[in-house]
Parts: structure tokens; sequence; C-alpha cells
């Protein structure tokens, strides 16, 4: 979940403060980050994706994809929500 889209988002544009200056985020703003109690289906179904992304050389790219897709299933993102998450993170 740390390493996701979404996640990605909420810190560029949630807890930095100065884009132009070298990020620094401290503790006490980390933690603030809305992490949702999953169950443990979707628990089990992003940890077993991360497991493979860490042990794969290549097609990384389709199953980050896939991470990201359960992330905002997690989440409980709509489309359009998606959307921004994916041209900010682009």
């Amino acid at each position: 979940v740390l390493h996701s889209k979404v996640v990605d988002y909420f810190i560029k544009n949630k807890l930095v403060t100065n884009q132009q200056a070298f990020p620094q985020i401290l503790m006490t703003d980390l933690q603030t980050l809305p992490i949702p109690n999953p169950t443990l289906s979707l628990q089990n179904k992003i940890k077993n994706l991360t497991e493979e992304r860490l042990n794969c050389l290549s097609g990384g790219l389709e199953l980050e994809s896939q991470i990201d897709e359960l992330v905002y299933k997690l989440y409980d993102l709509t489309e359009e929500e998606i959307k921004i998450v994916e041209e900010v993170t682009a």
C-alpha cells in the first residue's frame, strides 16, 4: 500500500508543502496517512502480488498496476478519483 499510486499521490499533494525544495515529511505527518483495514481476501491478494513483484525480473509494471487496482478498491476510489491519481502520478 505504501508503494502504491494512491499513497504517492497523497504524500505529494497533502504532505509535501514545498514542491520546489527537497521534500521532507515529518513523522507526525506520516501518522495522518489514512491506511484502511482491508478484508483478509484483499489483504492476501495485495500480499501475493507484492511478493510476486519482489521476486520477478520482468513484467513488474503489470504487477504494479494490478496492485494499484487493488489499492483503489481498498480506498473505495471512484473512477474520477482514480483518473486524478493516474494523471498526477504518471
